[in-house]
């Protein structure tokens, strides 16, 4: 009876497999569940969404801004720099915006223009000046 000894890969293994998957399970849920009642999820996909239906419908020249007083406060309570929030790629034509500093929610126009952005902190808006069209744009 003494001779039979299981081998340490038969019950070891697997345990510490299954508790690594459920630990990666439930930190994804944690940090959706973090992320979602924050308010952010919601902010990012409406401010870049936004911002980017109103870049492809606008002409050079246009400068429009935005209440952004929503996600000043998201950014501030998460200890993120309200300049670092909205980041916009003219050569892919996407713009990312994050309240959270991590995980940007990512959109993409079609519009062909060179932007510039700037914050108003002290009336929390957001200023997007479209200029003249960018022929070096990838999308096409």
């Amino acid at each position: 009876m003494d001779k039979k000894r299981g081998e340490v890969g038969d019950t070891f293994y697997p345990t510490i497999i299954r508790v690594v998957v459920y630990l990666i399970f439930f930190s994804s849920i944690f940090y959706f569940v973090n992320k979602a009642s924050t308010g952010a999820l919601i902010y990012e996909q409406s401010y870049a969404k936004g911002v980017a239906l109103m870049i492809d419908n606008s002409r050079p020249g246009t400068t429009f801004s935005i209440d952004y007083s929503n996600g000043y406060d998201i950014s501030k309570k998460n200890g993120v720099d309200v300049i670092n929030t909205v980041f916009i790629n003219e050569e892919q034509g996407y713009i990312e915006v994050t309240f959270t500093g991590s995980q940007p929610y990512r959109y993409y126009y079609f519009s062909k223009y060179k932007i510039e952005k700037e914050f108003d902190v002290e009336n929390k808006r957001l200023i997007i000046h479209v200029l003249e069209e960018n022929l070096g744009a990838v999308n096409e």
